[in-house]
């Protein structure tokens, strides 16, 4: 799939970060417990691990909703015309804009906090926890824009003379 304007490229960007992530995750993972085995747990892979999630599960959610793959339940909405989906598609698709600018709102001012605090998580290692919380409102945030750009082609759908 080509990417046709620049928050399709920024979705699918933050997407391969996702999976990149998925793999480094898996590697410190299978690293972890080989070592453990060895020599003794690598030194911060559990909050790596909790890091990295934040990353792999927040992140490319806005390439999902490019691709409009988010799980959808249509057993009632699929015998409905198709102007009536895409009206139920506009309000539906504004509650979700709503919902994830709050979160990305929210997610900003707490990782502002965290940033502003330099938060760590404790443990063998002391690992920096105040980065990862920007994943929250960068993947809300992208989000948000592409369910914005739903909306705009809900409503092209609802406003196209039948």
């Amino acid at each position: 799939m080509k990417p046709s304007t620049w928050l399709d490229r920024l979705s699918m960007a933050l997407c391969v970060v996702g999976c990149v992530t998925t793999g480094a995750m898996m590697l410190l993972m299978v690293a972890d417990g080989v070592s453990r085995k060895l020599f003794g747990s690598v030194p911060a892979a559990y909050p790596s691990t909790i890091a990295l999630l934040t990353i792999v599960l927040l992140v490319p959610q806005a390439y999902s909703e490019m691709r409009r793959k988010h799980i959808v339940v249509d057993l009632i909405t699929g015998r409905l015309k198709p102007r009536t989906r895409a009206v139920l598609g506009v309000v539906v698709t504004i509650m979700a804009v709503f919902v994830f600018a709050l979160l990305t709102w929210a997610g900003a001012g707490k990782a502002w906090e965290a940033t502003q605090a330099k938060e760590q998580w404790m443990g063998a290692v002391l690992f920096p926890a105040w980065p990862f919380r920007w994943t929250v409102p960068i993947g809300f945030g992208v989000m948000t824009l592409e369910l914005i750009a739903t909306l705009v082609d809900y409503a092209r759908r609802v406003a196209k003379p039948v």
